[in-house]
């Protein structure tokens, strides 16, 4: 089963997560400052987190990312129509629990 896990953190942070069981696949985040394994400089404040035979998305401060133009101001549905796009997901109709729905 794959599950998409999308949330605002409570710093208002935007987090979009693709997982197959216990493994996370892909991540789009919007939080500052993330610094790829063996690297000094930071990340600018959206990326995608993507696996690698190294560094797996399993172990939180150690995964490679890349840069990739969005922002914490974004809807959550407009960040989990982007994090689809950029992965291909067609998305059928779907409900936003209670904990994560806004009124706009």
């Amino acid at each position: 089963m794959v599950i998409l896990r999308a949330y605002r953190r409570k710093g208002g942070d935007l987090m979009a997560e693709l997982h197959h069981k216990s493994v996370k696949m892909r991540a789009l985040h919007t939080h500052e400052g993330h610094r790829n394994p063996g690297c000094r400089h930071p990340l600018p404040n959206g990326h995608m987190h993507y696996p690698s035979t190294k560094h797996p998305l399993v172990y939180r401060y150690r995964s490679y990312a890349y840069e990739l133009p969005c922002s914490d101001d974004e809807n959550l549905v407009l960040f989990i129509d982007t994090f689809c796009a950029l992965l291909d997901i067609q998305l059928g109709a779907f409900q936003l629990t209670l904990e994560s729905a806004r009124r706009q």
